[in-house]
């Protein structure tokens, strides 16, 4: 085998005394070493990092990502690289695989690791989550450097560097609270991030990735016309060839179904579909459109679609909840408009079982069940009743109390 350490876990980071310990805690028994670059902060960050026996550097922002990263880069003594950021951490149940992964990989000549990463977004961590993948481990190579200020994919990098090197996808995952709402607030992510992308797209306005990364600020933003001014930059003939293609194409498709521009989404919602046949995400966006232009069959067709594909986080993000209580609760609402309020009914019941926290079931079951009552009872799952709250109960009890009145409607 080697004499050096097995992995290196580097990290940059700035102000970040709220995470950084559940980050560092999650590592602190798998990294042989901890490599923490830090870019100026004024909190109790560098502390933190000190007591869990990482190697502090100091780095000067330049805002540059690329540099900052390749800075703890050159630091790290492992045969395998991981990055992780301050928000994220690393469950206790693959810890163990990993490790494994990691032993197996220098026997076998692997040279980096896709692994998924499971995004919360919202107010909590709860369901509403999305997954992506990225190449987050590689062997420590002194060729394997970020040139980008930002964003920059380490699997290109070791393919343009060594072309043909063996790069393997596993379903170990690490969880990432960067998209919640207070976190973003908090830190201010998309001002820092938007101002070295337009930087960037100064001196390079046609490239496609910084136009696609650019557009994706303001989509976070929810500036739905600004993102599109960005992505619309990219010729859709690129689309196929892109990385971020099928990504691209699916927040083109959203963004204009939130301007309510309903038929240019439909247009371009197909033209993805096209290359990208089995993306769920965007089979969900064609229902979308298509219930808001009254094309219901189509709607059904397309959210029925969700529910046969199955999750590929490899090729694409991966929303929770298509394959069972979103696409379920979307045909209910398809089954009410067409006036099927039974099998609307079941559908919602379906997706409150499949999910008991989804709110949309919830309300709308509360909306049926005076005129749906008996459809309802069939299909729901009652075993989840106990004398802890329960969302349902309320429902169920609302029933008991006023079945009579019911029977007189």
């Amino acid at each position: 085998m080697t004499d050096h350490p097995l992995l290196s876990v580097c990290m940059i980071v700035k102000d970040e005394e709220d995470l950084l310990a559940k980050s560092l805690e999650s590592v602190s028994d798998l990294a042989d070493e901890i490599i923490v670059v830090d870019t100026g902060s004024t909190d109790n960050t560098v502390q933190i990092a000190l007591q869990y026996g990482a190697k502090v550097y100091h780095h000067s922002w330049q805002g540059h990502f690329g540099k900052a990263r390749n800075h703890a880069f050159t630091k790290a003594t492992g045969e395998w690289i991981m990055i992780l950021d301050a928000d994220e951490f690393i469950p206790i149940e693959f810890k163990d695989r990993l490790k494994s992964l990691l032993i197996r990989g220098l026997v076998e000549n692997i040279e980096g690791i896709i692994i998924q990463i499971k995004n919360y977004y919202g107010n909590s961590v709860n369901y509403n989550y999305i997954f992506d993948s990225a190449c987050r481990i590689f062997r420590n190579r002194p060729t394997y450097l970020f040139t980008s200020p930002i964003h920059e994919e380490m699997s290109q990098v070791i393919l343009q560097k060594k072309p043909g090197a063996k790069i393997i996808t596993t379903d170990l995952h690490i969880e990432h609270l960067g998209y919640l709402n207070n976190i973003i607030q908090k830190k201010e992510k998309n001002e820092r991030n938007l101002t070295i992308i337009l930087d960037e797209l100064k001196q390079r306005p046609e490239d496609p990735f910084l136009n696609y990364a650019c557009g994706t600020e303001y989509f976070q933003r929810e500036k739905f016309q600004l993102a599109l001014e960005y992505y619309l930059q990219i010729p859709v003939s690129e689309y196929a060839h892109l990385s971020f293609g099928a990504d691209l194409i699916y927040k083109i498709s959203v963004s204009y179904l939130l301007l309510a521009e309903y038929q240019s989404g439909h247009e371009y919602v197909i033209k993805g579909l096209e290359i990208f046949p089995d993306f769920q995400a965007l089979w969900f966006i064609k229902g979308e459109l298509d219930y808001m232009q009254d094309q219901l069959q189509s709607a059904k067709s397309a959210y029925q679609k969700c529910l046969q594909l199955k999750n590929n986080s490899v090729k694409y993000l991966q929303i929770n909840g298509l394959s069972s209580f979103r696409s379920l609760w979307a045909l209910g609402r398809v089954c009410e408009k067409e006036g099927n309020v039974e099998e609307a009914a079941v559908q919602y019941c379906l997706a409150y079982n499949s999910n008991p926290q989804y709110k949309r079931s919830i309300r709308s079951l509360l909306r049926l069940i005076r005129i749906q009552k008996k459809t309802i009872i069939d299909y729901l799952d009652f075993g989840s009743v106990m004398d802890s709250y329960d969302p349902i109960y309320d429902l169920f009890k609302e029933w008991l109390l006023r079945s009579g009145s019911y029977e007189k409607n």
